[in-house]
């Protein structure tokens, strides 16, 4: 325990913990997360998914940008679509890494991502004020239950169980501006991605619409040009489907029964907005809000002991000074902190100067001796601040030598899944297999049966031409296995 505490407390550096840490699953998460009653924003596990998927599919995406592919036909197609795709992996939202997380089906890509998400998720916990005691506790326990566990937990399983632990930062949807979503997600992702989208946020997305929901457009459309009339209301009401989408199409009116990725994503905003949103922020006990209230006690107590010693030397420096010539005035007024002590506060405010004369030789010594104020929820918020950075640091470190392991992994793997896959001759000559296959089943028996239709004689011809083992020419010999099977079923 006294590892991993002290490990916490080295300028948040997780790194040497972590991957002890991936084969926990997420149902322990979820349970320390409730017991604090804190959910984290999916800015966190977004992060996480894009620093190690980017370089991988960014990768993919230029070698299949290379010229000279002989793939040819369908694989040809399923080529194009994938370079489509990865054209938007810098603007891929969160469901759509997670897609190519389990397309990949990788156990190195599964670790590294687990690795990098209890990394963000420890310095998420220490940076919301969560006791690195309570954390350390949590690791411990977690690590020690599951150390004789091989496996990683399931991938799939894993992200659905964080899933009601999550909450979306305002503006965004699914990890991406909203505005960046409805522009880009609808050229990279799917009809069906989509509806596993908002099927994640609980809304489930139509693709077709029905006749009420047709009229409702046609309706408010008409309502919004000024152009509602009431009797053709009562008109429509009478129209079919197909009707209505005429009337919308000649009034120059989008309302059609098939919906098109756009008007889906409108449905989702529309339906996410109307969900309620939770963000939970950690509370500290009584007993830690006491010792931070004694921390900043003490804090308080040294600033204005230094204050009362600074403000008596600016005093006598200003009775010596009086009898100086030549004078320039400093009309700044020396502020004073609210929350000193009341008497003391009374005294500075009468025996403060409103204007003080003082030669120009000693300004730059009172200016060095000026009372300096401390607002202490501005020492913590520096201090949150100075720690971003350090972790922002880390982070940019951290990702500048993923890029260069991955650029040596990323061909080895390639490779693997390259061997993993059929050879094109292979698949070439099954296909003309089956389809020989498919045509002699048919040919011989209505040959044999009908030699003299007109398409099959000309080919008897064809084949009664080709020579074949015995002295029989080929088609002698087709009709010599086909009545062996025929006496073999009969």
């Amino acid at each position: 325990m006294s590892d991993i505490y002290q490990k916490l407390n080295k300028d948040f550096s997780v790194d040497e913990i972590v991957d002890s840490l991936v084969n926990i699953p997420a149902e322990e998460i979820v349970y320390f997360l409730e017991g604090l009653d804190i959910n984290f924003p999916r800015s966190l596990r977004f992060g996480a998914l894009q620093k190690v998927l980017f370089p991988i599919l960014e990768k993919e995406f230029q070698e299949l940008s290379k010229d000279g592919s002989d793939v040819e036909g369908p694989e040809r197609l399923e080529e194009s679509r994938r370079l489509n795709r990865l054209r938007w992996i810098d603007s891929f939202s969160e469901t759509q890494f997670e897609n190519e997380l389990y397309r990949f089906n990788n156990r190195e890509i599964d670790q590294a991502y687990l690795a990098e998400f209890w990394k963000r998720l420890i310095s998420f916990l220490i940076k919301e004020g969560v006791p690195r005691k309570t954390i350390t506790e949590f690791l411990e326990k977690g690590r020690h239950k599951y150390k004789n566990t091989q496996a990683l937990p399931p991938i799939r399983l894993f992200q659905k169980a964080l899933e009601p632990m999550i909450y979306d930062e305002e503006g965004t949807f699914d990890g991406l501006l909203r505005s960046l979503f409805a522009k880009r997600v609808v050229l990279s992702a799917t009809i069906s991605e989509l509806k596993q989208i908002g099927a994640k946020y609980g809304i489930k997305v139509p693709t077709r619409l029905t006749k009420i929901q047709v009229l409702e457009i046609i309706v408010n459309e008409l309502k919004n040009r000024n152009e509602y009339i009431p009797e053709i209301h009562s008109e429509l009401n009478s129209f079919n489907l197909k009707e209505r989408e005429e009337f919308a199409r000649l009034n120059n009116i989008i309302a059609f029964a098939y919906i098109n990725k756009d008007q889906m994503i409108e449905y989702m905003y529309k339906d996410f907005d109307e969900k309620p949103k939770e963000i939970r922020k950690f509370v500290p006990d009584e007993e830690e809000s006491a010792k931070l209230d004694e921390e900043i006690i003490e804090i308080e107590e040294a600033i204005t002991e230094k204050q009362d010693k600074k403000e008596i030397v600016i005093e006598d420096k200003v009775e010596l000074q009086e009898k100086v010539e030549p004078v320039i005035e400093i009309k700044e007024e020396i502020p004073v902190k609210e929350d000193v002590i009341d008497d003391l506060e009374e005294e500075v405010k009468e025996e403060k100067p409103e204007k003080i004369i003082v030669p120009i030789e000693a300004k730059e010594e009172i200016d060095k001796s000026a009372v300096i104020h401390y607002d202490i929820e501005n020492i913590v918020e520096l201090k949150k601040e100075i720690s971003g950075l350090k972790e922002l640091v880390i982070d940019l470190q951290n990702r500048v030598d993923i890029l260069n392991e991955n650029a040596l992994k990323n061909s080895i793997k390639l490779k693997e899944i390259y061997k993993r896959q059929i050879r094109k001759w292979v698949k070439v000559l099954s296909l003309i297999i089956f389809i020989l296959v498919i045509f002699f089943t048919i040919f011989v028996p209505l040959s044999y049966y009908y030699p003299d239709t007109i398409i099959i004689s000309q080919i008897n011809i064809v084949f009664s031409k080709i020579p074949f083992f015995g002295g029989r020419n080929f088609l002698e010999f087709l009709y010599r296995v086909f009545e062996k099977l025929y006496s073999v079923l009969s």
